[in-house]
Formats: structure tokens, C-alpha cells, sequence
């Protein structure tokens, strides 16, 4: 079963719907619709708080956990909860992908140096070849896949690994 699949069990489900049954439609749709409600509620708030706060993925922003939101749905005669967000990239981190280079031949990955803290890109490898001062280097070369930049103190640093398709 997927980490991120959601199961809810209801203990005693035929008793309930047998009372359910019993009260009058429009109670019966207000009642489900707030334990629907509710279901979605604490969906959401243990993907923000157990999932997008370190636990599975490394917070750099925060905006992934920020745009979770729920909502409900009428699909027919059904009604549904949602629990998601509207961001394009994280349908990557659900369902993981192939990610190719866009503007270039190959991808081009920051190493550490390359990287703040965070784990956001401080330049682009385009910008270190072009102007190696960006990155604290006094020239760049290429060998075995990698970027590397040179320090004024000579010393050798790889900055970027190229992403081979």
C-alpha cells in the first residue's frame, strides 16, 4: 500500500447507517457532509504536519504545505472530499517522474557549494562558466561529467554534476 494513500475504517458502520437511515434526508446529508468535512480536515492537517514538515520531503519554502487545501465535491449524487494542492511540481514528489533538461542538452546538478542551504541553486551553471567570480572561482573546467570551479588558492571544487539522458 502508498505512503500516501488514506483508509478510513468506521467501527460499527451497520449500526450507524441503520440510524443514519432513520433520520430525515436533509439531517442525513447535513450529518455526513460534516464527517465528511471533518475526514478532510484531519487528512489535511496530517499531510502538513507529518508528511510537509521534514518528515518525507525537506521544507525549503513552504509553499507545497501552504497551498494543501480541502474542499468538497458533488460528483453526481455523491459527495466528495478533496485534499491537495493546485502546484505543478508536486505531482513529482506524489508520483515521482523523469525530469529532462528544457534548454539545454543535459541537466546540469548543483552540488553543495553550488547550493544554499536550503538546497536552492545560487547560480546556474551557465552563469558559473560564464563569470566564475559568481561562485567564488577564478576559472571552471570540465572533466568526468562534472563542473569544477578553482579557487584563487588553487584548490579544486566540483560544482555541478551533469545529468547524462
Amino acid at each position: 500500500m502508498p505512503e500516501s494513500e488514506f483508509v478510513l475504517t468506521l467501527e460499527g458502520e451497520k449500526e450507524l447507517l441503520q440510524k443514519m437511515d432513520r433520520l430525515p434526508p436533509r439531517i442525513r446529508e447535513a450529518v455526513g457532509q460534516k464527517a465528511l468535512l471533518q475526514s478532510a480536515l484531519l487528512l489535511e492537517r496530517h499531510i502538513k504536519t507529518e508528511k510537509l514538515s521534514g518528515q518525507v520531503l525537506h521544507v525549503r519554502s513552504g509553499r507545497l504545505r501552504r497551498s494543501s487545501s480541502h474542499r468538497l465535491e458533488q460528483i453526481g449524487q455523491d459527495l466528495t472530499a478533496r485534499v491537495g494542492t493546485n502546484l505543478v511540481y508536486a505531482r513529482i514528489h506524489e508520483f515521482g517522474g523523469t525530469i529532462t533538461a528544457k534548454r539545454a542538452t543535459n541537466l546540469a546538478i548543483p552540488t553543495g557549494i553550488a547550493r544554499t542551504p536550503a538546497g536552492v541553486p545560487r547560480y546556474t551553471a551557465r552563469q558559473l562558466i560564464a563569470n566564475p567570480g559568481v561562485g567564488g572561482f577564478t576559472r571552471t573546467f570540465f572533466r568526468h561529467h562534472k563542473l569544477y570551479g578553482v579557487t584563487r588558492g588553487g584548490r579544486v571544487r566540483a560544482a555541478f554534476i551533469r545529468g547524462l539522458d
